[in-house]
């Protein structure tokens, strides 16, 4: 199993054992007493020691199977979410191309996903025999043999042939041996693409390896062979310069939550278009806004209009709620819609991890002092944080999830 340490953001943690590089990154925060606080999430392979920055809503005591598990599953999210959404431009700099980590990142997985489609690098070149077991090469058996005649008719006793030959045992074949054995010895649990491949003894550096692939990319003309060498060429030049540490991170995991919502409970976009929008009026001239509801999910004459909050109420000692401007906002919208719906239900919905039969909780609900008949209630309820994570890698529906809330929601407004 791979050795990691690991984080969950929004916990505090001693400074012994963190690399001092995650502090200058901006990885964690520095308290006043000293400790320090994870803020961000996601998976940093640093001096090949692994560690894994886990969402809210996570708890430490799970044993490392499960916690690898979700680390792995963390950062096929953030892959998935950086290559579907249109980053904001504070994103873009954790997760976008101003991170040369990513670009590193594709390089590797496009290396692993092909050595799995098509092997080992191989060498073809054309065997030419006489009187062999290939394709017969017209041209030059008539340019170079005699005929003799039988019949009137010209026989060619002697035919010269041409036959594929592959050729493993090149050192570039060794070279990409080397660069898979460790790609998937570091990376390959990301991908599910690990397997053990022992490496070949090379006595060359990896300059002279790189120079040895540029000079095969000169020569050879199938977009395939291109495109294998330069990456193996990307590879062994950020390995040469040590810098084949990964880091995939993000203080902004709370968008990715946001965002797994709504594919994975089906977010009805189209029903924003009825939403009011606010606006401002100065010299007889209208500035509109917008009021954006997380997720809006239409059931028959039923309005659910969800808000993703990225929060820890459930499994941490910090006591913070989503606040005063959280629950107004859900409360407004209900009164903006109220004229199009008879029933419209305010929902929270926050990470946690839950047991295999239970895969939704019910938290609590908030209200206004002696406004609960006017305004109503927004209820919360947190999801488990893996069932949402694979449903969205494997694009999944989770409405029966959210049919068990509907009907536990009954159950609560009859007590």
């Amino acid at each position: 199993m791979i050795s990691f340490m690991s984080f969950i953001e929004g916990q505090r943690y001693s400074k012994e054992n963190i690399p001092s590089k995650f502090i200058q990154e901006n990885y964690f925060q520095l308290n006043k007493d000293g400790t320090v606080t994870s803020k961000v999430c996601g998976i940093s392979i640093l001096d090949k020691q692994t560690y894994l920055f886990l969402p809210k809503g996570f708890n430490n005591n799970l044993n490392s199977d499960y916690k690898l598990n979700i680390g792995k599953k963390i950062f096929k999210s953030l892959v998935k979410y950086k290559e579907s959404i249109r980053l904001s431009d504070l994103e873009a700099q954790w997760l976008g191309n101003q991170n040369k980590d990513v670009d590193l990142l594709d390089t590797i997985e496009w290396l692993l996903e092909d050595y799995f489609r098509n092997g080992f690098y191989r060498e073809v070149y054309k065997k030419q025999e006489m009187n062999g077991r290939g394709k017969i090469d017209w041209a030059r058996t008539i340019k170079l043999t005699l005929p003799v005649v039988v019949k009137s008719k010209m026989v060619f006793l002697d035919l010269i042939t041409n036959k594929n030959q592959i050729n493993t045992n090149t050192v570039i074949s060794a070279i990409h041996t080397n660069i898979i054995s460790e790609c998937s010895r570091e990376f390959g649990w990301l991908y599910d693409k690990k397997i053990d491949i022992n490496k070949v003894e090379l006595p060359i550096s990896i300059e002279q390896q790189i120079i040895i692939l540029k000079i095969k990319l000169r020569e050879v003309f199938s977009g395939y062979e291109v495109n294998l060498l330069q990456n193996m060429i990307k590879y062994l030049e950020a390995s040469s310069n040590d810098e084949t540490d990964i880091n995939l991170l993000t203080p902004y995991y709370y968008y990715v939550w946001e965002e797994m919502l709504k594919n994975t409970l089906e977010h009805n976009a189209k029903l924003q278009k009825f939403v009011p929008k606010p606006y401002w009026k100065i010299d007889d001239k209208i500035q509109y806004s917008k009021q954006i509801p997380d997720v809006l999910i239409e059931r028959n004459d039923s309005l659910i209009i969800l808000d993703a909050k990225y929060y820890s109420i459930t499994t941490s000692d910090v006591n913070k709620y989503p606040g005063w401007e959280s629950i107004v906002k859900q409360m407004y919208y209900n009164i903006s819609l109220n004229h199009l719906y008879e029933n419209i239900q305010n929902i929270f919905i926050m990470p946690e991890v839950l047991s295999l039969s239970n895969k939704n909780k019910y938290i609590g609900k908030a209200a206004v002092q002696g406004k609960e008949d006017k305004f109503g209630y927004v209820y919360a309820f947190s999801i488990d944080l893996e069932l949402v994570l694979q449903s969205y890698l494997k694009d999944r529906t989770l409405n029966y999830v959210l049919e068990d809330i509907i009907n536990n929601l009954k159950n609560i407004e009859n007590k």
